[in-house]
């Protein structure tokens, strides 16, 4: 039996991720920042020629300055390495030798027994001083220190199998600030649950990929507005079997644009949503302990929102995954509803907790109410809720916020910005730079695989300049310090605008129309080796 991993196609596709991934975080560090210095350079002159005030050059160029003092430079033998490694670790070793990444920099990680014994003693002569170890990498992440510039995850699976592995590791924060995820997955089996599963994902989903539907790959370079579809109701595809049908016919292109989107997805939103209520400290500068009752209450203010969103057509995230999660796909049920490790939350239930809180200044005080009505105070189930830091701040912020003269940049700042903010600056989200992402298909052997090549930005620069909750409305009166806020949203949330729906929604100074160096783009087209 051939169980060799040196078909030439795979060199070719290592060949490219090495090489994009390595110059990412070297030579091209800071354009693979999302708080790229030439773009919030051009922000800030943007600032100046529409209302005739410049940021303070001492404050923006110290911000600026902060923003080197997190990332600095690196150079390929600064790197830290992991990848699965197979029972040929030589094949990934060799490339990221000749690229100047160290061998002490580099862990291997391999399952399976016996392919881990072949690939210790494959190693002996060249390359002793890389690290091998027998096991998952999830678990190698939990409770140790090191933080790996690069990963890639290379399965013999579909997504439908490895996605646990791929949640485990962000949440663990194994990669750094600024890093690169690299997922290589089999495409799946066409089954009536993976059908039912992809079905159901894109269905409740209002911004997708074209391809879902067409079957052919849109060009490169263009806004989310050409590339993707609003849903399915746009579309008049509202009957459920008949686009079932459609993703059964174009099944790749539906499993290729899920691979994508859920990565994205889980970095941005669940990651960072769940790792604020897993953390008792974190969690308490949000919200207070839950009574039982309260608890209920607060299921019941999510379960009316959920009903508000979509009855206009729109769906938030949570009721999204809980259609397609129910599924013979017994793990994902597992992974999202179960509260694992004595945390008091699971996925679902953090994700449900901070879509009330985000949107927690608008709720009226009761659901009888005009579901767009937009509250000056928190009401009073939210009261029982929210720390009472957060709802001074809340009411403070907005305060300040209202008494902001309107019309001048493309969007009207709007409180949610700053609780999602806030509570980005408490979960370390994975923001994905979409301009620098590539992915492939190639078939090894008979198999065809698909990669995904993400550069991940925490944008701690950012996070970790904003002062703590009980002070962010001072930062409003500083104009110098809310237009540094301001543009550094705007520069986050062209990474999601008309990709993930609602985040950072309404953040843009400046329109993606206005000037060619501020449209957004989408992921580019898989391209076929």
């Amino acid at each position: 039996m051939d169980t060799t991993y040196k078909q030439k196609i795979k060199e070719k596709s290592r060949e490219i991720i090495w090489n994009h991934a390595v110059s990412s975080l070297t030579g091209c560090r800071y354009k693979a920042l999302i708080l790229n210095e030439n773009y919030l350079k051009k922000l800030r002159k943007h600032i100046y020629a529409k209302t005739g005030y410049l940021i303070t050059e001492r404050i923006f160029n110290d911000y600026l300055s902060f923003s080197h003092s997190i990332y600095g430079k690196k150079r390929p033998c600064d790197l830290n390495v992991a990848f699965f490694c197979g029972p040929e670790p030589e094949n990934d070793i060799r490339i990221l030798q000749r690229l100047g990444v160290r061998l002490e920099r580099m862990y291997a990680f391999e399952y399976d027994n016996k392919c881990f014994k072949t690939a210790v003693a494959s190693i002996e002569k060249e390359y002793p001083q890389v690290k091998i170890f027998n096991g998952k990498i999830e678990t190698f992440t939990e409770s140790h220190n090191t933080t790996f510039d690069i990963i890639y995850l290379d399965f013999t699976s579909s997504l439908f199998e490895a996605f646990q592995t791929i949640g485990k590791v962000l949440d663990n924060n194994a990669l750094s600030q600024l890093g690169v995820l690299i997922v290589n997955t089999t495409y799946s089996d066409l089954t009536d649950s993976n059908l039912d599963f992809l079905t159901k994902y894109f269905y409740y989903d209002v911004f997708f990929e074209n391809c879902v539907i067409s079957g052919e790959e849109n060009e490169d370079t263009v806004a989310p507005s050409l590339t993707r579809s609003e849903g399915v109701w746009v579309e008049g595809l509202e009957d459920m079997d008949k686009f079932s049908e459609i993703v059964k016919s174009n099944f790749e292109y539906a499993y290729s644009a899920f691979q994508t989107d859920y990565i994205n997805m889980y970095a941005n939103i669940t990651k960072p949503y769940y790792a604020v209520l897993s953390n008792s400290i974190l969690k308490k500068r949000l919200i207070q302990d839950l009574t039982p009752q309260m608890a209920t209450i607060l299921e019941t203010t999510h379960e009316n929102l959920d009903f508000q969103y979509a009855m206009s057509g729109d769906y938030l995230d949570t009721f999204r995954y809980s259609q397609f999660i129910y599924n013979e796909l017994q793990s994902w049920e597992h992974f999202y509803f179960k509260r694992h490790n004595g945390i008091k939350y699971s996925r679902i239930d953090a994700m449900k907790i901070i879509e009330v809180i985000i949107r927690s200044a608008y709720l009226p005080d009761k659901f009888s109410d005009l579901p767009n009505q937009m509250g000056t105070n928190v009401n009073q189930t939210m009261q029982k809720i929210l720390s009472p830091v957060l709802q001074e701040a809340i009411l403070k912020i907005d305060n300040k916020i209202s008494k902001m003269p309107i019309g001048l940049f493309c969007d009207t700042p709007m409180i949610h910005l700053w609780i999602e903010m806030i509570v980005n600056s408490l979960g370390y989200p994975y923001h994905c730079n979409v301009k620098n992402h590539i992915r492939h298909r190639y078939t090894a052997k008979t198999r065809p695989m698909c990669v995904d090549v993400f550069t991940l930005d925490q944008c701690r620069s950012f996070y970790d300049w904003l002062p703590m909750i009980e002070y962010q409305a001072n930062f409003l009166e500083d104009i110098d310090r809310q237009l540094i806020v301001r543009l550094s949203l705007d520069a986050i949330g062209k990474q999601s605008l008309g990709i993930i729906n609602k985040q950072y929604f309404g953040s843009a100074l400046i329109g993606i129309n206005e000037k060619k160096w501020a449209l957004n783009s989408d992921f580019p087209n898989r391209q076929r080796l």
